[in-house]
């Protein structure tokens, strides 16, 4: 899961360019594993290649995953086992998913009778605490924070 945060935290690197990387590479982590030379073969902007060899944002993608946690979220990503398959199979989909709860058990509830899966969002670190607190209409965050419906 970290190299897969990592890889979203670098410069240069959206969900096309990761879709691109890993049909060369085959996998985030054989991507952080690559040679410079194949790397900037790709045609990748110079910072890219240079964040990617030194591996410098997987510091940070730990304390990221530590952070969510915390927080008592999740995160999916996109080669997950339960990465939603329907969004896998976009045209651009989100490299990196950060659920408010655990994502096991809002699929239970979603299973369940509440037909709609609770607020998922792909955004990178720096807007994700803001969207954390404010997840979704106020009508969503009061059902999250208070377990009431409106």
């Amino acid at each position: 899961m970290k190299d897969w945060i990592a890889l979203n935290m670098t410069p240069g690197v959206g969900s096309r360019v990761t879709a691109r990387l890993l049909e060369h590479f085959g996998s985030a982590e054989a991507i952080f594993d690559a040679p410079r030379r194949e790397l900037a073969l790709l045609r990748l902007p110079l910072e890219t290649v240079e964040s990617i060899v030194s591996r410098e944002l997987h510091a940070r993608a730990e304390t990221e995953i530590e952070s969510v946690r915390n927080l008592g979220g999740d995160i999916l990503v996109l080669d997950d086992g339960v990465y939603p398959a329907l969004l896998r199979e976009t045209y651009d989909p989100p490299v990196v998913l950060y659920v408010k709860g655990a994502w096991a058990e809002c699929l239970e509830l979603s299973v369940r009778g509440n037909r709609r899966l609770p607020p998922l969002f792909d955004l990178r670190p720096e807007r994700r605490a803001d969207v954390i607190a404010r997840i979704g209409s106020a009508r969503h965050h009061d059902h999250f924070r208070t377990g009431t419906r409106h």
